[in-house]
């Protein structure tokens, strides 16, 4: 009985956690990082009442390489996905299975670019290819 106590007391305890992840979002176009003409009085209020990062890097530059570190605390070279539509090793731990380990019940939504699977199904004009032509912008306006 203590051991059932004790179980229900963790778990009443833990915080409930949401993950926010928008694709290709500069800051600047988020109200709550101090651009006044930002509207998203939404996201401005999750900013307000949780964890608002300030200092941040990105370890690859295409999504799902991006999100693979995210989702994985590691390198592109370490965890495999060096570039867009690459299958995640499921042998590698990712932030779901961490979080399914110590007790919590977890799903995703959304895109996820790491099925290998990310342009199946894609119309495309003919001779036109599924490869991603990525520039790099200096300037996040």
């Amino acid at each position: 009985m203590a051991f059932l106590v004790t179980v229900a007391l963790a778990r009443a305890q833990r915080p409930n956690i949401l993950y926010v992840l928008t694709d290709q979002q500069p800051k600047s176009t988020i109200g709550a990082y101090g651009n006044p003409q930002a509207h998203t009085p939404n996201l401005d209020r999750l900013a307000e009442r949780s964890i608002k990062f300030q200092n941040y890097y990105v370890s690859g530059f295409a999504c799902s390489p991006s999100r693979a570190s995210m989702f994985t605390g590691r390198y592109p070279h370490s965890h495999g996905v060096i570039q867009n539509e690459m299958l995640l090793d499921s042998k590698i731990p990712a932030l779901g299975d961490v979080f399914k380990a110590a007790g919590y019940r977890t799903g995703y939504l959304g895109k996820w670019h790491l099925s290998g699977q990310m342009y199946r199904g894609l119309k495309r004009r003919s001779g036109e290819s599924n490869d991603f032509i990525l520039r790099r912008v200096a300037d996040d306006q």
